[in-house]
């Protein structure tokens, strides 16, 4: 294969890997396979302990695409952003290495987001189980032109998923901003997406499912544990991010729903989920330590809106009623779910 200048690199894919090789093969298979080709491959082994550097190996011997950086095991954050420092390529990709894509992701996103000049480019995502079985459909801002101005439409980052991995970001974004994964913390994207965000000019919206994010037993984000308060820390990061920016105030609104959304919709379920009842204590203590102190209040929650609607009202009935338990009876949701979980401990 013939050697190519750095400068005709339109995208770098960052692909960090950790005790994925079961799943990498088809990952690898599934970039490589794309029909759009002018792009650098590069594989970051996380220190992973299994397999995975042979097949890495493997795919390394047969295409000159594939740029592998080797180092000790950091995290998520950590391999990507040392994915950043290498790379060249004028868009940046994340791919998480037991999900794939559709052959024509790299092309149609590409093809739409350069005509546009746009400074992020985005697609749907289909979470799938392992057998192929749909779980949830993630559509994005379908209320939204496909070409969004980010200072006409600043609601934006609420209204679509903070994932990176179906997202195309300019590297400049990351360079030019010295922006960078929060490393050692968990739900790194929420942290880093908003910052992205409110430095770009416009954004493009691919109305397609071409991510296929893998929903696997044992995945960092099926396991649930105290950690989970990290959500309070990654959003204080975007606090402190558009403060330092002076745009607290323009956006304090929007700031707002971005906290209700994250933490009292998606928090206060992700920590019912804990099942060691000395750690769930733990966590609902600082969570509602943290909505107290945040000024929170049941008509701004009932408020909160997410694709033009009432997100209480996107809820189903059952969570619903879990959120009037949280919030005004948190002593009996205490003792609902201990004995939940006691019942699941017994079932087993």
């Amino acid at each position: 294969m013939e050697e190519r200048s750095t400068n005709e690199i339109l995208l770098s894919v960052i692909v960090p890997v950790y005790n994925v090789e079961e799943y990498l093969r088809k990952c690898l298979d599934s970039i490589l396979g794309q029909t759009f080709r002018d792009f650098e491959l590069i594989i970051v082994n996380d220190g992973s302990p299994d397999n995975s550097d042979k097949i890495i190996a493997e795919y390394q011997n047969t295409d000159s695409r594939i740029k592998l950086i080797t180092k000790e095991n950091g995290g998520l954050s950590s391999a990507r952003n040392a994915g950043i420092e290498a790379a060249v390529g004028k868009y940046l990709a994340f791919i998480d290495s037991d999900d794939w894509i559709d052959k024509e992701m790299f092309s149609c996103m590409l093809q739409k987001g350069i005509k546009a000049q746009a400074d992020i480019i985005f697609c749907d995502v289909r979470g799938e189980y392992e057998d192929g079985t749909v779980k949830t459909i993630y559509q994005q801002a379908t209320h939204f032109p496909e070409i969004i101005e980010v200072k006409y439409y600043p609601r934006l980052f609420l209204e679509v998923e903070c994932f990176s991995c179906n997202k195309f970001f300019l590297r400049s974004l990351f360079i030019e901003n010295d922006i960078r994964f929060p490393e050692g913390l968990l739900y790194e994207d929420v942290a880093t997406f908003p910052r992205l965000f409110f430095k770009s000019r416009r954004l493009v919206r691919i109305p397609k499912q071409f991510y296929h994010y893998i929903i696997r037993p044992g995945a960092i984000t099926q396991v649930y544990s105290s950690k989970g308060l990290q959500y309070l820390k990654v959003v204080n990061i975007v606090e402190d991010f558009l403060k330092k920016e002076a745009l607290f105030e323009k956006y304090k609104g929007i700031v707002y729903e971005f906290y209700l959304y994250h933490v009292f919709y998606n928090l206060s379920i992700y920590c019912s989920h804990i099942s060691n009842s000395k750690e769930r204590e733990l966590a609902f203590k600082e969570l509602y330590k943290s909505l107290k102190n945040y000024g929170i209040n049941w008509r701004r929650i009932k408020e909160t809106k997410r694709a033009g609607k009432s997100l209480w009202m996107q809820r189903s009935l059952a969570k619903r009623l879990y959120y009037r338990l949280f919030w005004d009876f948190p002593y009996l949701l205490k003792v609902l779910l201990r004995i939940y979980h006691e019942f699941r401990i017994k079932k087993r």
